[in-house]
């Protein structure tokens, strides 16, 4: 059974594992989903514990999503993170694994009779780059795993009771690839009645085949009217496109030209919307922004471009008049948020409000807000202006930015009290500002770093793309300890990242877990806020600390 509108899927099982089951449901908005072949990309997996008859005391302690390894290379980014309560316990570029931390992290089931816990379902992201094809392609997963252990065995888990696998054959998961990138991009976003404008279709390549006669659809690109005046006459007409169609190589890029006068009575907006495409070669269907005729317009500028979670951002609307006359009194409304990123209490605006606004002139309101969230998560803001009149800008959205920072994944989240040379190693991921030049690792009462070469190394990914370990750990044995590139070539890009692996001389002989803070500096100085990583104590044989069978700690790849 398929239903869109969030891709909810239902799998049937053999007998021997009827009584042990999850649902899988693909929470992508909007529906169908489709992305862009070569850019990073995101999907995600709700994934629900459905057991049932004598095994609903089941619960779901690990999960594990499989790519289908084909020409093209769409691949697991290491960028994804596990969620909360979770840890991401193995990663390949077609298979990732999670772990949960607790058993109250465990996915129990949801029907009377369940293990109590603080959920019956958690959503994974797992981040892609998708992969070039020769025409458009519909991907899914190779298969979804879960691990399922009864509520009343020890915790953590020395093997799974029971596991069940959704595969590719019942869909688990379902996109499109496109193999064109399309833009439809105006030179301006206000002219005045009777004004000229260019709207310009910016088309790249993105497959493996090389195509001619790629063109708009549809040809010109649908016209949408906004008037505030009535009735709504046309405002825009245009000339055919320069050149006629694309003729693109793989790889390649080209654009198409239209010139439009607005004619008519404004005041009001025209907004562009198509897809671009020959064949089985197609884009996202896009539309632009809207083109204010006649009216006040606004639009958005969000600073700094790159920012961390705790930074403040500021927020600019510029007003434009292009009614041809004075606009006196203009207002601003207060800013909506959007995005996955918490924008805490705006500061402003200022000014208030801007008594007089001639023909052909801009002003801005300015905002100030503190931004949160986790790294990738996303924030944009939405507002209006209004003036004399009524004269309004309509809804103004900002650009969608993201939160910049770093993605870190320690590999031991637990040891034994007084332990000898115990290795822990930081993976660390750039989704910062700039490429990263050192890492600093506070070093927790109790622990001491062996301080010598052999204790501390590093092997990260450079700027031309090759594994290099040339970083160098220093600092006392107390920490912190920093590693340091020795030079800007050997430095962490962005979307790259590295591994950095100290050993410990000794370890606590008390205490219940220790807090290691990571913080990255970039080539421009800035540093990171701290990230903490923690690491339970508990003594030697603790459940199956030091259990030898490694089967819970190992990726199957039955």
């Amino acid at each position: 059974m398929l239903m869109t509108a969030g891709l909810f899927f239902s799998f049937g099982q053999s007998a021997a594992e009827a009584a042990y089951n999850f649902t899988s449901t693909m929470t992508n908005a909007p529906t169908p989903v489709e992305f862009t072949m070569g850019d990073p990309a995101s999907i995600t997996f709700q994934i629900t514990n459905s057991s049932t008859g004598g095994e609903v005391d089941q619960r779901i302690y690990q999960m594990r999503f499989r790519l289908t390894s084909a020409t093209g290379g769409t691949v697991f980014s290491n960028t994804t993170a596990a969620p909360a309560g979770w840890t991401r316990t193995a990663f390949s570029t077609t298979s990732i694994t999670f772990r949960a931390n607790t058993a109250n992290d465990a996915i129990v089931c949801t029907i009377g009779g369940c293990p109590v816990g603080p959920s019956t379902s958690k959503t994974f992201t797992l981040n892609i780059v998708a992969g070039s094809y020769s025409s458009d392609v519909t991907h899914d997963l190779r298969d979804v795993r879960a691990y399922f252990q009864d509520s009343t065995s020890r915790w953590p888990p020395s093997r799974s009771d029971s596991t069940v696998t959704k595969s590719s054959g019942t869909s688990v998961g379902l996109w499109t690839l496109k193999s064109l990138l399309m833009t439809l991009v105006p030179s301006t976003t206000a002219v005045p009645v009777g004004g000229t404008f260019n709207l310009t279709m910016t088309v790249t390549n993105r497959s493996t085949s090389n195509l001619t006669g790629v063109t708009s659809n549809p040809k010109p690109p649908t016209r949408q009217y906004v008037h505030f005046n009535n009735p709504p006459t046309p405002v825009a007409v245009n000339t055919t496109s320069n050149p006629a169609n694309l003729n693109l190589n793989a790889g390649a890029t080209g654009t198409m030209v239209w010139s439009y006068t607005t004619t008519g009575s404004g005041p009001g907006t025209v907004t562009f919307q198509a897809y671009a495409g020959v064949g089985t070669r197609t884009s996202k269907t896009v539309t632009s922004v809207p083109v204010s005729i006649g009216v006040i317009s606004g639009s958005f500028s969000i600073t700094p471009i790159c920012l961390f979670s705790g930074n403040v951002a500021t927020f600019v609307m510029t007003v434009t008049n292009v009614t041809g006359g004075t606009v006196n009194n203009i207002v601003p409304s207060a800013l909506t948020r959007g995005g996955t990123t918490t924008i805490g209490a705006f500061t402003g605006p200022a000014p208030a409000s801007i008594a007089s606004l001639a023909n052909n002139s801009s002003g801005t309101f300015t905002w100030t807000a503190t931004v949160t969230g986790a790294v990738g998560s996303t924030f944009s803001v939405t507002g209006s202006a209004t003036g004399n009149g009524g004269n309004s800008t309509g809804p103004v959205v900002s650009a969608t930015e993201d939160v910049g920072g770093y993605v870190i994944n320690l590999d031991v989240t637990e040891t034994n009290l007084s332990s000898t040379n115990q290795p822990l190693t930081w993976s660390i991921t750039n989704q910062g500002c700039a490429p990263a030049q050192s890492v600093s690792i506070s070093v927790p009462s109790g622990w001491v770093w062996g301080g010598g070469a052999e204790d501390g190394y590093a092997l990260v990914t450079n700027s031309v793309g090759s594994l290099v370990e040339s970083w160098v750990a220093s600092g006392p044995t107390s920490g912190p300890v920093q590693f340091a590139s020795p030079s800007a070539a050997d430095r962490i890009p962005l979307t790259e990242g590295g591994d950095f692996e100290l050993v410990f001389s000794t370890v606590p002989t008390s205490g219940t877990s220790s807090t290691f803070n990571v913080t990255v500096t970039d080539e421009n100085g800035v540093t990171s806020p701290p990230q903490a990583q923690v690491v339970d104590l508990n003594a030697f044989n603790f459940n199956a600390l030091n259990e030898a069978n490694t089967e819970s700690y190992r990726e199957e790849f039955r």
